[in-house]
């Protein structure tokens, strides 16, 4: 009997669940750059994000925390790349844990400005992962190494910089230009200029209106009553009349600005819409109209 209500004593407590954890998500953010608008660069652009939106979903501990793209903006500064500030931004504000990128030159091609974003998003806690270059700066020795491919990576566009103008000065030496739109008094026929006859009309009908007392202001609005056409379906302005005839395309002659603000300037390289002594003309009536005019004294009624 003792034993039996021995037994009875003894219950069995029902378990507690165990406690459930909440896992954070590395809220992750992409930054993309290319470096012109144009079709190929912006498909670039489209592919870069397709490719990071897959990789986040792939990671059960990510979440994705935006895109950020500048399309047509140079790496060689952070100046006026207004997804990288907002990136930043969105940073500081504790918005993100982690960003990624395809490479150290997407991000910056200056060495100093890419350790400066570093830095400041590693002092945040933010870490930064550049895909190419399998480098994450959360590492150890991770910045070491970040300096020796910035380096690199500045010393690669400067190199490409080179390149390119080489081969830009190259061309334009031998007189090969290609021309994306043709100004005003030309058309464009298989990468060359030549003469339109209803637009060179038009401008030699100005230069007329010009030399003989008219301002360009007056000139443009006269083309407005009479509704003929600009080039890109605007209207007419001074501005823009006095614009078109600086150009030495005009006579026949064509100037390129170098990136190392040389020039290169070729004689006689298409058909001409103004004669020179036509176009030195008109360039004299211009500096005319601009020079400031002298204010007559007022008499003096005491004298």
């Amino acid at each position: 009997m003792k034993a039996a209500s021995k037994r009875r004593l003894i219950t069995f407590l029902p378990a507690h669940p165990a406690p459930v954890i909440s896992k954070k998500k590395t809220r992750t953010a992409v930054y993309c750059r290319v470096s012109t608008a144009e079709k190929g660069q912006l498909a670039s652009l489209e592919n870069q994000k397709r490719h990071f939106k897959q990789l986040i979903e792939s990671r059960e501990s990510w979440t994705e925390a935006g895109f950020y793209c500048d399309a047509g903006l140079s790496g060689t500064g952070k100046v006026a790349r207004p997804a990288l500030e907002r990136l930043l931004k969105d940073c500081r504000e504790g918005k993100i844990d982690l960003v990624l990128t395809k490479s150290i030159s997407r991000l910056a091609r200056n060495t100093t400005d890419i350790l400066t974003i570093v830095r400041e998003l590693s002092a945040l806690g933010i870490p930064v992962y550049f895909e190419r270059e399998r480098l994450h700066t959360g590492d150890c020795g991770g910045e070491l190494l970040l300096t020796l491919l910035a380096a690199l990576a500045e010393q690669e566009s400067k190199s490409i910089s080179e390149n390119v103008r080489w081969r830009f000065e190259k061309r334009c030496r031998r007189g090969i230009f290609r021309f994306s739109r043709p100004p005003y008094g030309y058309r464009l026929e298989n990468g060359m200029l030549y003469p339109n006859p209803e637009e060179a009309a038009v401008i030699r009908e100005i230069c007329a209106k010009l030399i003989a007392g008219k301002g360009t202001c007056v000139i443009a609005n006269e083309l407005n009553a009479a509704r003929v056409p600009t080039k890109r379906g605007g209207r007419w302005h001074g501005d823009t009349i006095r614009h078109m005839l600086k150009n030495v395309l005009l006579q026949g002659d064509l100037q390129l600005h170098m990136h190392d603000h040389s020039c290169c300037y070729i004689r006689e390289h298409h058909e001409p819409v103004l004669s020179r002594e036509l176009f030195r003309a008109v360039g004299e009536a211009l500096a005319a109209k601009q020079k400031p005019r002298s204010i007559p004294s007022t008499p003096n009624s005491f004298e």
